[in-house]
């Protein structure tokens, strides 16, 4: 989902200019139309376009695991919370060292600041 809002938002801009403040009246739309929803905040919006420009090729579908049509894994993207996507968009720059960090992530079942105390001390 905050994939395709920031998708959305940059396909908007690229077609009505960059100072058309799309994400100032996306935000308000939200706000007014979903009151009990916080997620939707400028900052965050803009952290959605930030992820939508980060991972341009970030697949929808699910990956099926081995031959069966039942199993089903997440892609990694989608395996960490939108909390360590944030820090990540926000700390480590390098895309293969992004990658590095959501894959260890994974693997070790890290939380948020445990992910943050290893790019600090640049596992």
């Amino acid at each position: 989902m905050y994939w395709e809002i920031g998708n959305s938002i940059i396909q908007k801009q690229r077609q009505n200019g960059w100072g058309s403040k799309i994400i100032d009246l996306l935000a308000l739309d939200l706000a007014k139309n979903f009151p009990e929803n916080k997620g939707f905040s400028v900052r965050n919006l803009k952290y959605m376009r930030a992820f939508a420009q980060a991972y341009p090729e970030f697949p929808i579908v699910q990956v099926p695991l081995a031959q069966s049509d039942a199993e089903f894994m997440q892609v990694p993207l989608a395996q960490i919370t939108w909390y360590h996507h944030i820090s990540l968009l926000t700390k480590v720059k390098d895309t293969a060292k992004r990658a590095f960090y959501i894959i260890e992530t994974i693997k070790n079942e890290w939380s948020r600041n445990v992910m943050l105390l290893q790019i600090q001390s640049n596992l």
